[in-house]
């Protein structure tokens, strides 16, 4: 899952501005960044004051944004599953 649907965009970016992204690299942080603006070489400030190419940035998925970070597949399988467990017995 991904960040709500976004609005075609004018300058036909990949993100909006106020997008929550995380770096695509795991060996980078493992926070999440919310895009501040769009340069029109594809790159994108992010809330850190850092600059990203939109190669080495993604949405971060529904799960990411419950946990508050990046996940790796095997951390968003197991919270996915507790969550799913939670529902169950709630």
């Amino acid at each position: 899952m991904i960040n709500i649907s976004k609005p075609v965009a004018a300058n036909n970016s990949d993100f909006v501005v106020g997008d929550v992204v995380v770096c695509v690299s795991e060996r980078h942080s493992d926070k999440l960044f919310t895009i501040k603006a769009y340069q029109p070489t594809d790159h994108y400030w992010l809330d850190c004051e850092s600059l990203a190419y939109k190669n080495d940035i993604r949405p971060a998925t529904t799960i990411e944004l419950y946990a508050g970070k990046r996940l790796t597949s095997d951390e968003a399988a197991h919270l996915a599953n507790a969550l799913k467990a939670q529902q169950e017995v709630s």
